[in-house]
């Protein structure tokens, strides 16, 4: 459900600073960041197409954006479905709805897209 989704993805950021405060730039063991970055793709890609955008999407990419910070690199398929789904989500959002939510969803978007795409296709940080 969606508590559990945002539990997750909440949960991600505290990891990456942890790990940074450490003096470590990845997170341990190294699948650990692939398997979240596949996870985040699968809840970007059951966002259903009639639902109201919410904090989902939004936590995505900002789970995204501090994952990115950590190596090892993401191997090139995986950014290739993340950026995909994240697109499509992104691009599918009903303009239709008109409520604080979609709104405010609307107005961080340009920002959190901006974010992610800068660190996926800056140089790796290994």
């Amino acid at each position: 459900d969606e508590a559990q989704q945002l539990a997750f993805l909440h949960a991600i950021f505290p990891a990456c600073l942890a790990a940074r405060q450490r003096g470590q730039d990845s997170l341990e063991p190294h699948c650990c960041k692939a398997a979240m970055v596949e996870r985040i793709v699968e809840l970007t890609g059951e966002l259903p197409e009639d639902s109201q955008p919410g904090s989902v999407l939004a936590n995505s990419l900002i789970a995204v954006g501090n994952l990115s910070t950590m190596t090892p690199a993401l191997e090139p398929e995986l950014q290739t479905h993340l950026l995909r789904a994240a697109l499509h989500a992104v691009f599918t959002l009903g303009m239709e709805k008109d409520t604080t939510q979609v709104q405010d969803l609307h107005r961080v978007l340009p920002d959190l897209l901006d974010a992610m795409l800068g660190n996926l296709l800056a140089e790796s940080p290994d």
